[in-house]
């Protein structure tokens, strides 16, 4: 990383980013939205059946109206892309290595959002520091990986 320009690295984080959303279909958003409405719903869920019930009702009502699940992700990625990309520090990983590192943030993301089917209270329980599949990079590195928080 240390000797790319910071164009190459801008393309980089913009490739990383296209990529990360690439493999948002309607279907992961939509369940997303379930176990999102399952850890939002009121009263709180207090049995696994509860939380398959409220996942399913958020899931059912996306996945009915696919095209606009597809507009809040293009929404979301060009959001993303507008964001300007965070400069790594203190890198030296090659972008083979960001590559793999990328490819296993992708699919941990992506086995988070399981089936309604499959949810329970552990599968929503907040966990405050979920744990980064790429423990050998620095974490200088995974700022090329990263989209700032957006502004209000």
């Amino acid at each position: 990383m240390s000797s790319l320009s910071a164009t190459e690295i801008d393309q980089a984080c913009h490739g990383y980013r296209t990529c990360s959303t690439a493999v948002d279909t309607a279907e992961i958003y939509c369940r997303m939205v379930g176990l999102l409405a399952a850890v939002t719903a009121s009263p709180a869920p207090t049995t696994d059946q509860a939380v398959r019930v409220a996942c399913q009702t958020g899931y059912d009502a996306c996945i009915q109206n696919p095209s606009q699940a597809d507009a809040m992700m293009a929404q979301a990625t060009a959001a993303a892309q507008a964001q300007p990309c965070l400069q790594p520090t203190g890198c030296a990983a090659t972008i083979a290595e960001l590559d793999a590192c990328a490819a296993q943030v992708r699919a941990s993301s992506l086995a988070t959002f399981v089936p309604c089917s499959e949810a329970s209270l552990a599968s929503v329980a907040v966990h405050p520091q979920p744990s980064f599949p790429c423990p050998n990079l620095a974490p200088g590195c995974v700022l090329l990986l990263m989209t700032p928080a957006s502004k209000p």
